[in-house]
């Protein structure tokens, strides 16, 4: 019992160890944990040795004695997943990543949908109760994230020795300083890409988790729809603000520094237990926003690593690094964003250094409030990190507003200098202007009435059209009668608005051919009425309608019903009439469209098939025809009546309806039946 509680605490100091950000801070951290028990440190030093670059190669001496350890618990692993290998749902295709306690692999989802996820898995040997409870803690910190900017969290298990894993959506993308630089990004560019990155921030300080480690690597940019987006990853040292993220104990040791050095804040560097809160991730955003205008850090990593623990500490929490635009104009800045340092005013310096404050309480309370006062910047607004003076604030407005204001310094010395011009100018355009608007009056007069003499020669010229295709049906019908076809034939073959031509017509042009006529089946009862299309013959009776085909004479459909009057529309549309109520039904299949009740025979639709006309107590009602909608009622009107061929004109024996003047006309149509004729 005893040795196994031993090589237990071998294997925390060891993990622990792993964690320390240089060399010399691993070897004071293993002095300090180590003290007084030299068996125990040298144990600690052989599995230290047997580590290179953050990736675990155990020698065979080494690898026994953490073996042991895991056995005792049970845990003891056969070998680390190789390429290839199946993992739940997900089949392993290559190594992307590695840190100090988990490996990520890009690997391909089978089901229930296939797609390529990023899977991370705790390394062989560091399923301590403290590195697992880290890694359920990045789970829980995904899984309670819902941004477009932060990595997604698909599933999570266990391998089959027992390993937690948990499987992430896939980020394809570049460090976000990297991505800036290669495509050599603006200065405007760059803050609004950093502006997402702060919104992301900000979901995760809402859903209660601080990240403790933004750096580059951590932010990546990937192309979506063409457009760059930052999407953060890595929670592996992640925080939660109130409720713990996971249930399993954290164990950090006292002297564990958490964090990359050049981007930990002053209180995260503290290591003293102190209270780390959001505002640590945003000193962190400070460091990525001077590292994208400058193109390095406020403090240099070598610089702070050479230093030593104790110095590192002190740099960060004492020393004030130079502003970025006293960085640019240094030797110290990157060649690449070497060529922003003019586009960087005292604004952007104090929005970077109000992140970079040592003090918590003196930086930005929230994640969010860093993009408004960028905004506020790119907008010429006063930016709440500088002091809100009177002379600054009027120094914003004027460069805000310059246009403005240079015009209006124009404008006063114009008024000053020529005020009698002015005034002289100002009666000459009133008195222009008068004469415009009488002039513009009197053409609009003009241009009325000249539309109502349009309007009203389109009106007698249908009127003269239909009156001469009246008298001329009815001479062709007297001409068929007394046996004069040809007469009747150069009727009806008159040049004319096709439109114009009814059931009448063909009836009348059939009946011209004299001989040439097709026999339909013979109907048993009276024959109502009769509707004919270039496909259907329809045939109203008492209490049915039958439809016969136009060109074969076959019987195609038998509808119930009164066929007290029919008509057919140009669009397929077919309506029958009874003393009572009016069907409308689609020729595709018969069915029927909508029913029209209190109405009787006639009926009939306009020669484009939008209006349906029918009779009604009150007079003439007018539908749409596609869906039975009310559109207008002709009072005092009565049968007979019909559209012209535009549709927006119908007669009846009292009045007419005009849709195109939307209003009726009390003018008298000429029906056959008045002209004396009869069809």
């Amino acid at each position: 019992m005893l040795e196994f509680s031993r090589m237990n605490r071998e294997r925390e100091i060891f993990l622990e160890a792993l964690d320390q950000p240089t060399e010399k801070a691993r070897a004071d951290f293993v002095e300090q944990a180590t003290a007084g028990d030299a068996k125990l440190r040298k144990a600690v030093e052989a599995l230290l040795a047997c580590n290179q670059a953050d990736t675990i190669r155990i020698e065979e001496g080494a690898c026994e004695m953490l073996r042991k350890s895991m056995e005792a618990e049970g845990k003891f692993a056969i070998g680390e997943e190789c390429i290839g290998d199946v993992i739940g749902r997900y089949k392993l295709l290559e190594k992307i990543g590695e840190g100090g306690f988990g490996i990520v692999y890009r690997a391909e989802q089978t089901e229930p949908v296939k797609r390529h996820v990023a899977l991370k898995v705790i390394k062989l040997g560091m399923d301590t109760r403290s590195i697992v409870a880290r890694f359920e803690a990045e789970r829980q910190a995904l899984a309670l994230m819902d941004h477009p900017s932060i990595a997604r969290i698909f599933d999570g298990g266990a391998t089959a020795t027992g390993r937690p894993y948990f499987v992430m959506e896939l980020v394809r993308g570049v460090r976000i300083t990297d991505y800036c630089d290669a495509n050599e990004l603006p200065l405007q560019n760059r803050l609004h890409l950093f502006t997402e990155l702060c919104h992301a921030i900000q979901h995760a300080h809402q859903k209660g988790v601080i990240h403790r480690d933004l750096k580059p690597s951590n932010v990546l940019v990937t192309l979506e729809g063409g457009k760059p987006i930052p999407k953060v990853i890595d929670f592996g040292i992640a925080k939660a603000i109130e409720e713990p993220l996971t249930e399993k104990t954290i164990l950090t040791n006292f002297h564990s520094f958490i964090g990359t050095p050049a981007y930990t804040s002053p209180e995260q560097a503290e290591m003293t237990g102190s209270v780390v809160d959001t505002r640590s991730d945003i000193y962190s955003l400070g460091v990525l926003l001077y590292e994208l205008l400058t193109g390095v850090t406020p403090f240099d990593a070598k610089e702070l690593i050479s230093s030593g623990l104790d110095g590192m500490r002190r740099m960060i929490k004492e020393v004030e690094p130079p502003t970025p635009s006293t960085r640019m104009r240094s030797s110290t800045a990157g060649s690449g964003a070497r060529q922003l340092w003019t586009s960087i005013d005292k604004d952007l310096d104090s929005i970077v250094m109000k992140c970079l404050e040592k003090n918590p309480a003196r930086r930005y309370a929230t994640a969010r409030e860093i993009p408004a006062d960028i905004d506020r910047y790119l907008n010429h607004e006063a930016v709440l990190a500088r002091p809100q003076n009177a002379v600054y604030r009027f120094q914003k407005t004027v460069r805000r507003h310059r246009t403005a204001f240079a015009a209006g310094i124009a404008i006063l010395i114009a008024v000053l200098t020529g005020a009698t011009l002015s005034v002289w100018q100002a009666l000459r355009a009133t008195r222009a202007d008068r004469i415009s608007e009488a002039r513009r009056i009197s053409e609009e007069h003009l241009r009325i009435n000249a539309e109502q003499q349009r309007e009203r020669a389109v009106e007698n010229q249908l009127r003269a059209e239909l009156n001469e295709y009246v008298a001329d049906v009815n001479l062709a019908s007297q001409a068929i009668q007394s046996g004069n076809l040809t007469r009747a034939t150069e009727l009806l073959e008159k040049p004319r608005n096709e439109g114009l031509r009814g059931f009448e017509w063909g009836y009348l042009r059939n009946a011209a051919k004299g001989d040439e006529h097709k026999v339909f089946a013979q109907e048993t009862s009276s024959v109502l009425s009769l509707a004919q299309s270039a496909d259907s013959l329809v045939v109203g009776l008492r209490d049915s309608v039958h439809i016969y085909d136009a060109k074969s004479g076959n019987p195609e459909k038998t509808l119930p019903g009164s066929g007290l009057s029919v008509a057919l529309s140009t669009n397929g549309l077919l309506a029958t009439a009874s003393s009572s109520t009016v069907r409308v039904w689609r020729s595709s299949d018969w069915s029927e469209a909508f029913l029209i009740r209190d109405h009787s025979a006639p009926v009939a639709f306009s020669h484009d098939g939008r209006f349906l006309a029918a009779n009604s107590r009150e007079g003439v009602r007018i539908y749409d025809a596609s869906d039975g909608r009310f559109v207008s009622l002709v009072p005092n009107s009565m049968p007979p009546f019909a559209f012209s061929p535009r549709g927006d004109v119908m007669g009846s024996r009292h009045t007419g309806w005009n849709r195109a003047l939307e209003r009726e006309r009390n003018e008298n149509i000429a029906s056959p039946s008045e002209l004396g004729g009869s069809i």
